[in-house]
């Protein structure tokens, strides 16, 4: 029976160095459990890489000794590995690459005391108001799927102000009382110090905050709560869906629709899958929250992979703005880009001393700027969209690659020196 020797991934950045290596474990050496850290010698260098497994060699091959491996607890769990192994082949991206993005904090000279262990119920300061109908529905639901210890997604489906945070708070709850951890994914980072907070008002020191701009000692603190099951309830970005959870149990992505879930840099990712994944592996409960929701989302349940649960009403005493759509192909008198209802809105609230928001998605003088004699289009030579006309610097600019050009004399295309025109408003236009 051929030698048992270990599946190291090399920690080097390169595509071709997407497989493992075999190396063996010298006597008098204990087996490192997989995930953990270890030096390796690499081709005439020395490397460090992580065990995956253990396997036997093809014979003929030229096996090297393990050098040394951290004897601390390894850098990643079972189920961490198996999620890198399935974003390789998911997203086509080098296992390495993945676990090197992943992996976790080192442990700092002077660490901070780690957090105390929890209590078996959560202190919490209930709320003084009553849930809607729409709310305790949507909450019984979760609730039940928290019980059942199943995997489950949901999609609460709520307008915006219609207490789709409560419903969260409360879920968050249930699933510390069943001895569940909690991860609640933002958007963005800006988002975590207010959540934070919310949730610290409920549950103490129970909770932690995840993300790149934390400080070394405090980043391994949280990450090695989260990982003795110390911490209970993570909140954080994209990244902290990689945290070292013991005991998931739910997991809630708040504007499951926003892009900012999307990894831009390599490797890519979408959190979103990676949290469904996550779901599904710990038997958790999964809930996508928004008022408007990704069209993956939307079809999933649709297809009847998620359930919805509506809240389309606000709490008493919190209407619905009142919403009117103006067709300005009705408007009589000269044209202009805001309609006689908004401008006479517009007097009133002026003269009642009040303030109005605008809100116009287009930078800028004008989106477009053409020819008006051969219609030819001045656009970006790297991005093939048309430039922006901005008036207070009397240039043109490409809002992807950041290109500025002046405007030119004449047109590129058929050399008139007609003045060239602008098409559509943007904000420095209104």
């Amino acid at each position: 029976m051929a030698e048992e020797c270990a599946e190291v991934i090399i920690r080097v950045n390169h595509p071709r160095l997407g497989h493992f290596f075999h190396y063996r474990i010298p006597e008098g050496m204990e087996k490192p459990v997989p995930g953990t850290r270890v030096t390796v010698p690499f081709g005439a260098r020395v490397a460090e890489g992580w065990i995956i497994g253990y396997s036997a060699p093809e014979p003929g091959i030229t096996l090297r000794d393990i050098i040394d491996f951290d004897r601390g607890e390894p850098d990643f769990t079972e189920e961490i590995l198996k999620l890198a192994n399935w974003m390789a082949g998911y997203y086509l991206h080098p296992v390495g690459q993945i676990l090197d993005s992943i992996s976790p904090p080192r442990k700092p000279k002077k660490p901070l005391p780690i957090f105390s262990s929890p209590s078996a119920a959560p202190q919490l300061r209930l709320p003084k108001f009553i849930l809607t109908a729409e709310q305790q529905r949507a909450l019984e639901e979760i609730k039940e799927a928290i019980g059942k210890r199943e995997y489950s997604r949901f999609l609460l489906y709520g307008v915006t102000g219609s207490g789709k945070t409560e419903v969260y708070l409360r879920a968050t709850e249930a699933a510390l009382n069943a001895d569940h951890q909690v991860l609640y994914l933002l958007p963005e980072i800006a988002l975590t110090p207010q959540m934070n907070h919310i949730f610290q008002e409920r549950f103490g020191e129970k909770v932690g905050v995840w993300h790149h701009r934390i400080a070394g000692r405090e980043k391994y603190r949280v990450w090695e709560g989260i990982r003795s099951g110390k911490l209970r309830v993570l909140i954080g970005p994209r990244s902290a869906v990689f945290a070292p959870f013991r005991q998931l149990g739910l997991i809630i992505i708040d504007e499951e629709h926003d892009p900012a879930y999307k990894q831009q840099n390599k490797p890519y990712h979408h959190a979103r899958q990676i949290a469904l994944w996550r779901a599904q592996y710990n038997r958790a409960v999964i809930v996508l929250g928004s008022a408007t929701p990704s069209l993956e989302s939307y079809a999933s349940a649709a297809w009847g992979r998620t359930k919805i649960l509506s809240m389309k009403k606000r709490p008493a005493g919190r209407c619905l703005p009142v919403i009117n759509l103006v067709d300005l192909r009705q408007e009589g008198g000269e044209p202009s880009y805001l309609s006689e209802y908004l401008v006479e809105q517009i007097k009133l609230r002026l003269e009642r001393k009040e303030q109005v928001i605008l809100f116009l998605n287009r930078r800028g003088y004008a989106p477009m700027i053409y020819c008006p004699v051969c219609g030819e289009v001045i656009k970006c030579n790297n991005c093939s969209i048309s430039l922006i006309y901005h008036k207070q610097t009397r240039d043109l600019r490409c809002h992807y690659c950041n290109v500025i050009k002046r405007v030119p004399a004449s047109c590129p295309s058929c050399g008139s020196t007609k003045k060239l025109s602008f098409l559509g408003v943007g904000i420095q236009r209104v």
